[in-house]
């Protein structure tokens, strides 16, 4: 990953910000996205499902609510 053109994020904790889908009503469809830091840089994006099989891809932007950020 080229870090020259970016600078790392200080100062916040991981996972920084998390969001849930919308609709709570069917447990198979109700996911969280998870995005996890490395001092400051982008580690990983997870995807987390509570029940049913594994999605094949992230639900679409509108099925997820606004994410909220986890400060240190």
């Amino acid at each position: 990953m080229d870090r020259s053109h970016a600078s790392a994020a200080p100062g916040l904790g991981s996972p920084v910000t998390e969001a849930g889908t919308r609709d709570l009503s069917d447990p198979t469809r109700y996911h969280d996205l998870i995005l996890f830091l490395d001092e400051g840089w982008l580690k990983t994006l997870e995807i987390v499902h509570y029940a049913g099989p594994a999605p094949d891809e992230y639900p679409p932007p509108d099925d997820v609510e606004p994410p909220w950020v986890r400060s240190e």
